[in-house]
Formats: C-alpha cells, sequence, structure tokens
C-alpha cells in the first residue's frame, strides 16, 4: 500500500488499473480493490500525466515496436497497445471525478463506461472498442495457426481516433 501511494510510477498504476484479485484471501482481495480504487481514483495533472504515458509508450515503441515497416496489431501505430494506453490515460486522468470508469479492467467494458461518462460520444467508444476486438481476434487467429505477427490493417481511422481522443481527455 505505501509503495503505491508514495513511489508507485505512473506505468504501474497503468498496470493497476488491469489488476484484479483472482484467488486468495477474500479480505486481502477486498483489501487490494479498496487500495486500487483509492490510487485510480487520485486526482492527476493531466499535461504531466499525458507526458509521462506518452513517453512510456514510446519507449516500448522503441524496444518493441516493428523494424521492418509491416504493421504489428499489438506494437504499431494504432495498434492494441495505443489503444490500451489511450484508455489507461483516460481513467488516470478522470477517475477522480467519474469513478465509474475505474470499476472495469478490461478495454471493452471501460470504453464503454467512457462512452456513459460522456467523456468520449459513445460512438467513439464504440468504435474504439470495436478496433480493439477486430486487433485482438487478428493477433489470437494468427498466433492459431503459427502465422506471423505482421497483418494487413488500415490501422489510419484507428490512429486518427486514438489523436483525437487524447486531445480530448487531456482538455
Amino acid at each position: 500500500e505505501r509503495y503505491q501511494r508514495e513511489q508507485a510510477w505512473t506505468w504501474e498504476h497503468q498496470a493497476l488499473i488491469r489488476a484484479r484479485p483472482v484467488a486468495g484471501s477474500v479480505r486481502v482481495g477486498e483489501a487490494f480493490c479498496r487500495l486500487r480504487e483509492e490510487i485510480l481514483g487520485r486526482p492527476r495533472e493531466l499535461a504531466t500525466l499525458r507526458g509521462e504515458v506518452e513517453e512510456m509508450r514510446e519507449k516500448m515503441r522503441e524496444e518493441l515496436g516493428p523494424r521492418d515497416g509491416d504493421f504489428q496489431p499489438k506494437q504499431s501505430p494504432g495498434g492494441i497497445v495505443d489503444i490500451e494506453f489511450l484508455v489507461q490515460f483516460a481513467v488516470l486522468a478522470h477517475c477522480a471525478s467519474h469513478p465509474q470508469i475505474g470499476r472495469f479492467t478490461d478495454v471493452i467494458r471501460i470504453c464503454e463506461e467512457l462512452g456513459r461518462a460522456g467523456l468520449i460520444a459513445i460512438g467513439d467508444a464504440q468504435a474504439l472498442a470495436e478496433a480493439y476486438r477486430e486487433l485482438r481476434a487478428l493477433v489470437h487467429q494468427r498466433f492459431l495457426r503459427g502465422e506471423e505477427a505482421a497483418v494487413v490493417f488500415d490501422s489510419a481511422a484507428v490512429q486518427s481516433l486514438i489523436a483525437r481522443l487524447q486531445a480530448q481527455l487531456s482538455a
């Protein structure tokens, strides 16, 4: 608890969004959920948060991104990780004033909550969730077939949506 409250980095709070108890003591699980709610619900300075999230995403892209120019569903611009980082930014940025967006741990339901909370348009929430579903399906299908990670996917619309929503959520 002390580490999360006093020393954890922004990327660790991003990871906390996806975290949930799955086994063990009910008492410990409940304590974890209270701490998670507290940490996610902290007010944050938007410009600082956006800079930290973008910096971590850029580091990941440099280390894990495609080197050959092919589109990889997870790491390429407009891919899974870009959507996840946008959603994580939204939760950390706005959970203090809209606690319902921190309730779920999965991207799809968080997108739905962002729309319901009025933080983004319902249509944008649906488009973001659908792009995420499509990209995840591509990854799973290719993995099950033993195929390479690169795919043909027009990510321009997703990249544009992410950029527009990032600006909207940062205002």
